[in-house]
C-alpha cells in the first residue's frame, strides 16, 4: 500500500509512523466482531486504532479503551481517533496489556495479536514488537482476557488459520470457551488462511462454526463479504 493513510467511509487511518498498516486482517476483525450491547470495550494491541474505530462506529453506545506498547503506535492512534467522529469515545493508552490493572471489567475485548513465534526477527525494534508474541504471549493474553473480561462478555481475536488450535488450548487453560470459529477463505475453492474466533466464560454454551468467502470462483467480493464490510470500504 503506496499511501500513508486508508480512507473508510466514515473515518481515515493514517500509518505511517506504525509498524504494522492498515491490513486485512484488523478490518476483518472491527467489522465481525459482536458488538452487541457492548458498552465497555478494550482493544489489546490497537496500532493505528483501526479496530477501535470500527468498534466505535458500530456501536455508537460503546466507550472504548485502546492500548499498546508502543509510543509511535499511540501517538498515531490518538491522532486517527481525534480526526474521527469518535474521539469523544476512544481513549488511547501507552500500556502493557500483562500489566494492565484496572478494576475495570469489560463487555467486549479485541486483539489482533502478534504471532510470530519462530521466525526472524525483523531489525525494526517496533515491527519486531508488532509481530512476535514474546511480549504477549497467548497464555498471558488469554489469563488477563478473563481478569478483565465481564461475566457475560466477548474476547474476539482473528489469527493465521494454523494457530487457531494453539489458542483454544491456552483459552480452555484461562476458562474461556470458544463460542464462535469463523474460518475465512480468500477465494471459493481456497484453504482458510485466517480465523476469527470469539470466547466467553460460559463454558456450556455451543461453538458455532461458519466459513467466510471473501471472493467468489471469479475473483468477485462476494455479497457476505460485501455485507460485512460495506459500512466501511469505500468500494
Amino acid at each position: 500500500m503506496s499511501n500513508n493513510y486508508f480512507r473508510f467511509k466514515q473515518f481515515t487511518v493514517r500509518h505511517d509512523r506504525c509498524a504494522m498498516k492498515v491490513g486485512t486482517d484488523g478490518t476483518l476483525l472491527g467489522a465481525w466482531a459482536p458488538v452487541g450491547l457492548a458498552r465497555k470495550v478494550l482493544d489489546v494491541g490497537t496500532g493505528t486504532g483501526l479496530i477501535a474505530l470500527m468498534v466505535a462506529q458500530r456501536q455508537p453506545l460503546a466507550r472504548v479503551t485502546a492500548i499498546d506498547l508502543d509510543s509511535e503506535a499511540v501517538m498515531q492512534a490518538r491522532e486517527n481517533v481525534a480526526d474521527s467522529p469518535f474521539a469523544e469515545r476512544i481513549e488511547v493508552l501507552q500500556q502493557d496489556f500483562l500489566h494492565y490493572d484496572l478494576e475495570e471489567r469489560y463487555d467486549l475485548v479485541v486483539c489482533n495479536p502478534p504471532f510470530f513465534q519462530d521466525a526472524l526477527r525483523c531489525p525494526d525494534p517496533s515491527r519486531s514488537l508488532a509481530r512476535h508474541n514474546d511480549s504477549l504471549p497467548f497464555s498471558g493474553l488469554c489469563r488477563k482476557t478473563y481478569e478483565l473480561l465481564a461475566e457475560s462478555g466477548l474476547f474476539c481475536v482473528v489469527l493465521p488459520f494454523d494457530l487457531w488450535a494453539a489458542l483454544v488450548r491456552e483459552a480452555t487453560e484461562a476458562r474461556l470457551s470458544l463460542v464462535n470459529l469463523t474460518e475465512v477463505c480468500t477465494k471459493m475453492g481456497k484453504p482458510a488462511k485466517r480465523v476469527l474466533m470469539a470466547f466467553s466464560k460460559d463454558s456450556l454454551q455451543a461453538t458455532e462454526r461458519h466459513t467466510l468467502y471473501m471472493m467468489d470462483a471469479e475473483g468477485n467480493p462476494t455479497p457476505e463479504y460485501r455485507q460485512l464490510t460495506g459500512d466501511f470500504y469505500l468500494k
